[in-house]
């Protein structure tokens, strides 16, 4: 259904380009962080916290009479998910105290395609400002686990303050739910954003630069199993090459 869609929404990108007029290609960069946050009440503390992304670009753009933009939207995304959480512990008998770390890295890789609807102010011929909503659909193809594990520290009652366990314990937990976030190109409904971007454009003849500066709410983090997480903002800082060909018109047809 997925590539139906792409294709359908290819075909007519062509034919508006054959019919009507302006049409660009471009390819870029975007580098972005998820400002993940956790509400689990006996989350004490936090040494390492982060989940961040890195996207290749790619997009076909059609120009309506160079104000409205409508865009098909394809590329790589990699996720780069970090934690280091200590939770609050509890007494064991009389003369214990356990405390328990949860410390993962994972890399995840996605295929990514999407559609962008958008308006473009001309400051002159040389610059833009471009304001476009995009939906992006990604299916996650690789899922790489580099350290994902449950610590467990006992205390005696005496020894507690000083952090001096007399017993660790290090156990491997899963925390990614392959199943749950569509390992292996399956469709998920959770696996998408909804991107909000404004684009600055510099143009010198066909040629053009932009950088952007996007966000996206309320997107779902890979890691469901432990501590759920809240639902997450996603800020993204890009920079694209791009290429406007010719414009059709009356007289290239006659």
């Amino acid at each position: 259904m997925g590539l139906l869609k792409t294709g359908i929404m290819a075909s007519v990108l062509v034919i508006c380009y054959n019919v009507f007029g302006q049409f660009n290609v471009q390819t870029g960069y975007n580098f972005g962080f998820f400002d993940t946050k956790y509400y689990a009440p006996e989350l004490v503390g936090k040494s390492d916290n982060s989940h961040r992304i890195n996207r290749l670009n790619g997009r076909g753009e059609y120009q309506l009479k160079k104000k409205l933009l409508i865009g098909l939207n394809t590329g790589l995304d990699f996720f780069d998910i970090r934690h280091h959480f200590e939770t609050k512990g509890d007494n064991v008998g009389v003369s214990s105290f356990k405390k328990a770390e949860s410390i993962h890295h994972s890399r995840i890789q996605a295929y990514r395609v999407g559609l962008s609807i958008g308006y473009q102010y001309l400051f002159n011929n040389g610059s833009s400002l471009c304001f476009s909503v995009n939906y992006d659909q990604f299916f996650i193809n690789s899922v790489k686990i580099i350290r994902s594990d449950y610590i467990k520290k006992l205390f005696s009652i005496s020894e507690v303050e000083n952090n001096a366990p007399y017993l660790t314990s290090v156990e491997h937990r899963t925390m990614i739910d392959l199943n749950e976030i569509g390992y292996r190109n399956e469709f998920k409904q959770d696996n998408r954003h909804i991107i909000f971007s404004l684009e600055y454009r510099y143009y010198w003849e066909r040629f053009f630069m932009s950088s952007t500066l996007a966000i996206s709410t309320k997107n779902k983090n890979p890691i469901r199993s432990f501590r759920i997480p809240k639902r997450q903002n996603l800020f993204l800082f890009g920079i694209n090459l791009g290429y406007t060909f010719p414009q059709k018109d009356q007289n290239d047809e006659e």
